[in-house]
């Protein structure tokens, strides 16, 4: 049984290393959201459950940080308390009763439809763009 988690622990740190190798290869930045993996433990579905017991996202970023940093890219994070999913990512309108049941909303102010995964991704894409543009890093997408 041993032989077994050691297999596996092996074959999620080949993963990691060969993921995060790709991605620093390819960006000059990287920006990533920083995930409350504890609270997702509170979740009783499948798919949480493997995600957050048998993936170490510290690991991931702390080792494509250093791989980033190596090449003289560079990595930002962004405070998972952001609103990115609540965000209109046109108009920044901030729909505060949105609930995690809403997997798509449209902005009552511009009127643009948003898939919530996707109006994320495009949140945190620029609010990690200005933060880089703080520490003085100018990221052309």
């Amino acid at each position: 049984l041993a032989r077994v988690y050691e297999k596996i622990a092996n074959q999620k740190r080949d993963w990691i290393h060969k993921t995060t190798l790709q991605l620093a290869n390819t960006f000059d930045a990287v920006i990533l959201e920083d995930l409350n993996i504890k609270g997702m433990r509170q979740f009783n579905n499948g798919v949480s459950k493997s995600v957050t017991l048998d993936f170490s996202w510290d690991q991931f970023k702390i080792i494509l940080n250093y791989k980033l940093e190596w090449r003289g890219k560079h990595y930002q994070e962004i405070d998972h308390f952001f609103p990115s999913s609540k965000l209109c990512s046109v108009c920044e309108y901030k729909h505060e009763n949105l609930t995690l049941s809403e997997r798509e909303w449209t902005c009552p102010e511009c009127g643009t439809h948003h898939h919530r995964d996707k109006n994320a991704s495009a949140n945190i894409k620029k609010e990690g763009m200005r933060l880089l543009e703080e520490r003085g890093i100018t990221v052309i997408s």
